[in-house]
Parts: C-alpha cells; structure tokens; sequence
C-alpha cells in the first residue's frame, strides 16, 4: 500500500455562506499545477427566500440574495453550489473572483 500525503488532509468540506455582491460578475475559482475548477454567479442556486440577481428577469438590486457553497474534497459527491479541490496539492486554495462592483 502506498501513502498519499494528500489523502488525510482533503477530507474536510467546508461551507461559504454569503450574499452575491453588488458587481458585474463573481466565482469561486481553485487551481493547482494541472487542475482547476470554477462555481460561476450563474450557477449558484440561492438560498430559500432568496434570488440570484445574476439570473434573467431578477431584480440586481435585490436585498433577498444568500447562497450557501460548498469547497469539497477530491471525488466527493458533487452536491449543487459545490467546487472541488484539486487532488493533486496539500494546500488546496478557493479565490473569490468579484468584477466590476456596481
């Protein structure tokens, strides 16, 4: 059997819980040397009782816009608003993309 170093460390999820911002456009973004992944505004479902000001025919000025993500371990269940860490790195890393505020 062979240890991954990796393997013990990715096997926490963690929770965003947030508003979308008042911009133009925003994502969860992670990456390591030969993975990425990405969480779009437009693919974020909104909390109960709350909307997405990014999708069609919404309000941008909206005060009702929580959402909850989720950054998940490698090979984990993909839930909706989740993005995966990259298996391949120890210190896996999630940046908050904002462009544009209005």
């Amino acid at each position: 059997m062979e240890f991954c170093p990796y393997q013990a460390i990715l096997t926490t999820a963690f929770r965003i819980k947030g508003q979308f911002p008042y911009v133009r456009y925003m994502s969860f973004q992670t990456s390591s040397s030969t993975q990425s992944d990405a969480l779009q505004d437009f693919q974020i479902v909104s909390d109960s009782g709350n909307v997405n000001p990014v999708q069609p025919r919404i309000d941008r000025s909206t005060v009702t816009r929580s959402y909850t993500a989720w950054f998940v371990p490698p090979n984990s269940m993909q839930h909706q608003n989740s993005i995966e860490m990259p298996s391949d790195t120890s210190s896996p890393n999630l940046v908050l993309r904002i462009v544009r505020a209005d």
